[in-house]
């Protein structure tokens, strides 16, 4: 189990809760997996499978804002052979759709887990 973790009842659970870790049922199958962000119907089905206590993760209080500016430079660095500049080149080359793909990918990456990639 991770040290950021606090136990909460199924009834004080609510929906946008991310879990800490896995949730089992009886035999041992993965219900949810780790980091899974709750919804409402999930919260339904874990009460039929009698879940009452789930392990909540607790978010780090100085975890500052994923740095978009940083994630664009480093982006556009790896970029920086193919000779296409953002927003310069034809919009459907090969490296252009690439450039897309993997800057979007890295941002979203860093934003969900308030880490850099």
């Amino acid at each position: 189990m991770n040290a950021a973790h606090q136990m909460v009842s199924l009834e004080n659970a609510a929906p946008g809760m991310a879990l800490s870790d896995a949730i089992l049922d009886q035999q041992g199958q993965v219900l949810l997996a780790q980091g899974t962000l709750l919804t409402a119907p999930m919260l339904t089905a874990l009460g039929r499978h009698d879940v009452a206590m789930l392990p909540i993760a607790v978010n780090a209080i100085d975890t500052p804002p994923p740095d978009t500016a940083a994630i664009a430079a480093r982006v556009a660095y790896l970029f920086r052979a193919g000779g296409l500049e953002p927003d310069t080149g034809p919009a459907d080359t090969a490296t252009a759709v690439l450039h897309r793909y993997i800057a979007a990918y890295r941002l979203e990456a860093e934003a969900a887990s308030g880490v850099a990639p």
